[in-house]
């Protein structure tokens, strides 16, 4: 097969199946979103209340990602958890006609279809609880915490089912922030306690159902990097580099695929006069991660001075510049 007869879809789905692309894939090319319907995280850069009542900020001060609200706390006694977590009716939802509506917006011959789910177990009692009431519960209270992940659980997989339905993705993902720039907000024999189990449960339907698990943690979690892989996650983004990503695509080469590996924390992140940090930063993950193979670039968690924009020019131009460096590995 040569090169013109690749789609971007096709190169994706090289590295999934373990062989070298013939160029380094990047998602916001080679992948199309449909984000989660049901709003259990505010309007994207708006917040608000999401199905379950938690009120979202966005604010410069959170780098308009969305924060439930801290002076608001739905749950404080994690043993109650039954009265604050009451999952919508998903039978409700127009589901047809919104893969009818999403369907005009995505393009399955080129490109890889991903649908995001926001807030698994971690996040959605932090989102209840706030952070504190979180982490004393789960220290507290880790029998209740886990029937409170259990019943997160069950009802992601509901959605699960409502998406294989209706709107046929390739890769399902979900967001569950378990750890910060410099550790994991939990330790690590906690989680494999408490949430890896469900993870477990989750993913192996993804599995069972034909779509490519993927998981979003942010921060450092390089500690939980082979219980992602026992769980059957494909990929794990953003791959942030307070995480030894290099170390980690050689010791889970065949199991993890890294995408991202962008430094949301540099300098360009505060700073007008960026577009030479933004190339370095492209150059950076490109020499870095690429070599591998088990590596998708992309901007991930980025945001600049003004105006989101998920993939800056100078970013992209370097990317293009770059992508063909290591086709044969």
């Amino acid at each position: 097969m040569s090169f013109s007869d690749i789609t971007e879809r096709e190169n994706y789905q090289m590295v999934l199946d373990n062989k070298v692309p013939e160029w380094v894939p990047c998602s916001h090319r080679a992948v199309d979103i449909i984000p989660d319907p049901i709003n259990e995280q505010g309007i994207r850069f708006q917040g608000g209340r999401d199905v379950f009542g938690v009120n979202w900020l966005v604010t410069e001060g959170t780098a308009l990602a969305p924060t439930p609200d801290p002076g608001e706390i739905l749950l404080r006694d994690v043993t109650k958890w039954k009265e604050a977590f009451r999952p919508p009716d998903l039978s409700c939802i127009d589901w047809a006609g919104l893969a009818e509506s999403a369907e005009r917006n995505i393009d399955r011959k080129e490109k890889m279809i991903l649908f995001d789910s926001q807030n698994f177990c971690f996040q959605r009692l932090m989102s209840l609880m706030g952070l504190e009431g979180s982490l004393i519960a789960l220290y507290e209270e880790p029998e209740a915490c886990y029937e409170f992940f259990d019943a997160v659980t069950n009802y992601k997989l509901d959605i699960l089912r409502h998406v294989d339905k209706y709107f046929h993705p390739d890769i399902f993902c979900c967001f569950d922030d378990v750890a910060h720039k410099t550790n994991l907000f939990l330790s690590a024999d906690m989680f494999r306690t408490l949430i890896k189990p469900h993870y477990m449960r989750f993913y192996k339907e993804v599995i069972d159902r034909g779509m490519i698990p993927e998981h979003h943690i942010c921060g450092f979690c390089e500690d939980i990097y082979q219980d992602l892989a026992d769980c059957g996650i494909r990929i794990t983004n953003p791959a942030e580099p307070v995480n030894d990503i290099a170390l980690a695509q050689q010791k889970y080469h065949d199991q993890l695929i890294f995408r991202g590996g962008i430094d949301s924390f540099g300098k360009y992140s505060w700073t007008e006069d960026n577009d030479e940090m933004l190339r370095a930063e492209v150059r950076r993950c490109m020499d870095n991660y690429a070599p591998a193979g088990n590596y998708i670039f992309a901007v991930l968690g980025l945001y600049l001075p003004g105006p989101w924009i998920p993939f800056p020019k100078p970013m992209e131009e370097e990317y293009d510049r770059l992508r063909f460096r290591y086709r044969h590995g």
